[in-house]
């Protein structure tokens, strides 16, 4: 301690000017903010660095090279052979194509019900569902979709026998009638919001579509709302069962890949290379490869007209 009152004094002011040039210094070496910036004193946090590092999917994926993809078998979408094993159909061709564009490779790692894919997606299994998934409402809110590469029509099927069924759908939505549906599918949704009141015959996720078609035929539902193509290929091995019940669709899906909630760099890169598939006619040709009963698939309309020819 200073041992009389000046040299106290004096000590206060040589600590005051230690104090005073430091504070100059740090400030010398702080770059100004800009007007209007944010400020963290403020309360406004965008100003903070972000401790964020966790690995985005699309970072995973640029840094393996590899797309891990999940998929449930449904023809045409992904068909596996019996005998081989081996994978075919529109989404499994497209999906390997853009791994071809992309430079990327295509693992497909897991076999998974429609209700099962959104964990997987969530936890890391797979970077995304690779087969056919109908971009409805309810999905949107857990995941999302790259661009579609077709749209999918759906409509009223019922017995032959049954004359109950007819084009005034707002009758079914009673409990005299009963829908057959798909666990966790879009068949599931379409039932809670449009025939909530009509009972309904649930089939296991992993069950084949056409089995809706056999539940139905078997009049263990009065009636179905599904696609042309699988109605098609029942009706080639068991005729005269089931009709049509009106050429007009219910409802129309897009049919995407769908991708983790907020992947939206994957999403980006996936949906650019999809429109130049698009554009270049390769989805055509896939699609012409795999659909064997025609116009049962709504195309993608181009973005762009071409000029008009002069004479």
């Amino acid at each position: 301690m200073p041992k009389t009152p000046l040299s106290f004094y004096l000590h206060i002011i040589a600590v005051a000017v230690i104090v005073f040039a430091v504070g100059n210094y740090v400030s010398s070496r702080t770059p100004d903010r800009a007007e209007g910036s944010p400020s963290i004193i403020s309360g406004d946090s965008s100003a903070a660095p972000r401790n964020d590092s966790r690995e985005t999917t699309y970072d995973r994926v640029m840094r393996t090279g590899v797309i891990r993809c999940g998929y449930t078998l449904w023809h045409p979408s992904v068909i596996k052979d019996p005998n081989t094993g081996l994978l075919s159909g529109i989404f499994y061709d497209y999906t390997n194509k853009l791994g071809e564009y992309l430079g990327l490779k295509i693992e497909w790692v897991e076999e998974l019900g429609l209700g099962d894919f959104p964990a997987a997606l969530e936890s890391g299994r797979i970077d995304a569902m690779c087969s056919s998934i109908w971009a409805v409402s309810a999905r949107a809110r857990n995941h999302d979709f790259v661009k579609p590469i077709y749209y999918l029509p759906m409509y009223f099927f019922a017995r032959n026998t049954d004359a109950r069924i007819t084009k005034d759908w707002q009758k079914l939505d009673d409990a005299n009638f009963t829908m057959a549906v798909l666990e966790g599918g879009a068949t599931s949704m379409l039932h809670r919001q449009f025939f909530s009141n009509a009972k309904k015959t649930e089939l296991p996720q992993l069950t084949s579509p056409a089995e809706l078609f056999i539940t139905l035929s078997q009049g263990k539902a009065d009636f179905v709302i599904y696609d042309l193509f699988t109605f098609n290929d029942f009706n080639k091995h068991n005729p005269d069962k089931i009709r049509l019940v009106s050429p007009q669709p219910f409802k129309v899906f897009d049919s995407a890949i769908a991708i983790k909630r907020g992947e939206y760099e994957l999403q980006r890169m996936l949906s650019h290379s999809t429109n130049e598939l698009l554009q270049s006619g390769v989805i055509e040709t896939i699609i012409e490869k795999y659909e064997t009963y025609p116009n049962t698939m709504f195309r993608v309309a181009t973005p762009y007209q071409l000029p008009a020819q002069k004479n």
